[in-house]
This record gives structure tokens, sequence and C-alpha cells, in this order.
């Protein structure tokens, strides 16, 4: 991550800022796992859209 700083009058003035900060972090290689499975996700998304199919059906039906 690269963070520029500087003043409003300094920036203003010349157009220039005061300094920059570098954050460096080791890369430990590890890969993040995931807190939701595809499948319980695709189960999601169907258990929605039939939720809303039962809305639409509901709603024509009136």
């Amino acid at each position: 991550m690269i963070i520029g700083k500087g003043s409003l009058f300094l920036g203003r003035l010349t157009n220039l800022f005061d300094g920059v900060s570098f954050v460096i972090e080791a890369n430990t290689g590890k890969e993040e796992e995931s807190a939701v499975s595809e499948e319980k996700v695709r189960g999601m998304i169907a258990a929605a859209m039939r939720q809303f199919a039962d809305t639409l059906a509901a709603q024509a039906g009136e």
C-alpha cells in the first residue's frame, strides 16, 4: 500500500505533496478458506428465486 500525504497550503501552492509512506507485509502463502461453500450459495440463490417466483404468482392471481 502506498499512501501520499500533503498539506493543503503546500499542495495548492506548488502542486507537490509532503511525503509518501509504504506499508509492506510478508506474504504468508496461505489461502483463506471461503466461509460459504459454492453449493450453499447455489442453494441460497435457488431459494430466493423460488420465493420471488411464488410472490409473482401470488400477485398475478389477485
